[in-house]
């Protein structure tokens, strides 16, 4: 489906007035000047019960920036859940990273989804041209949120902004994996790590400002980084044992950091006795 396209009409301000509480026209114009109107509801000579909404764009928050997206393949199953394939994703003006596991490419959309889901909708995406990111299912979600759709050319990989952090991360993660002995199944929690010390560090493209402080407009609090480093070995508190022939502690190693469960200082510890 292609983008609905709508012209831009006279607009009568005095008109209007009642609508804004009667503010003055000089207000309501620039108002118009520094918002969308891209919502409208359809033509009925009947009332009719809505179960979808008219305009799904103006149900999700706008992300005021592109978003580059580029995949990941894995030789090693990941620990859990087997996952091959990771799906990278950057914006291109916040330089803000997230990284989403994969079983399948097909999965492509559904990322997608989490990501405007936690971040917003950004105004545009740019990808590699692969099958997944170009798919029908995906032109009806740029279709309903009006986000533009724009491919890098064949062979010509470097106009895609994620090329770069691509590697970027994969050159920090093999970091985090050699120089620790970390198992190869650990890949994609490396890259979620990699990510998120990418996102709460000084940046050069940034002139040494945060990522997720250009993209949020909120000064970042580093303590969880200053606990423990990759697959740094860790004590870890045991919910439920046998007293007194079982212990309270049990042994790990640090894997990386929950932003979505409990409170600040909630690690992910890959436990040596579950291996999970």
């Amino acid at each position: 489906h292609e983008p609905c396209h709508r012209k831009a009409s006279t607009i009568d301000f005095e008109t209007l007035q009642p609508k804004f509480g009667w503010l003055p026209m000089d207000v309501i114009r620039s108002t118009f000047d520094n918002t969308t109107q891209f919502c409208g509801t359809p033509a009925s000579s009947q009332l009719k019960k809505s179960f979808r909404s008219p305009c799904p764009a103006c149900n999700v928050q706008c992300r005021q920036e592109p978003l580059a997206t580029d995949m990941v393949h894995s030789d090693t199953p990941v620990i859990d859940n087997g996952s091959k394939v990771a799906q990278i994703f950057v914006g291109t003006e916040s330089c803000v990273i997230d990284v989403h596991g994969m079983k399948t490419e097909s999965q492509f959309a559904n990322t997608l989804k989490d990501i405007i889901w936690s971040c917003g909708a950004p105004t545009k995406l740019i990808s590699n041209s692969a099958q997944t990111e170009i798919s029908n299912k995906m032109k009806d979600i740029f279709c309903h949120l009006h986000i533009e759709d724009w491919q890098s050319e064949a062979h010509h990989q470097h106009q895609n902004p994620c090329e770069r952090c691509h590697q970027d991360m994969k050159c920090i993660s093999n970091w985090l994996l050699d120089r620790t002995n970390s198992p190869p199944s650990l890949w994609l929690l490396a890259l979620k790590c990699t990510a998120f010390l990418l996102n709460h560090t000084s940046s050069s493209q940034l002139d040494g400002k945060v990522p997720l402080q250009i993209l949020t407009g909120i000064t970042q609090d580093i303590s969880a980084l200053l606990r423990f480093h990759w697959h740094e070995k860790v004590c870890c508190h045991v919910d439920e044992s046998s007293f007194p022939s079982e212990t309270a502690e049990a042994c790990g190693h640090f894997v990386g950091f929950l932003e979505n469960v409990g409170h600040a200082f909630t690690f992910a510890i890959l436990t040596k006795d579950t291996n999970k």
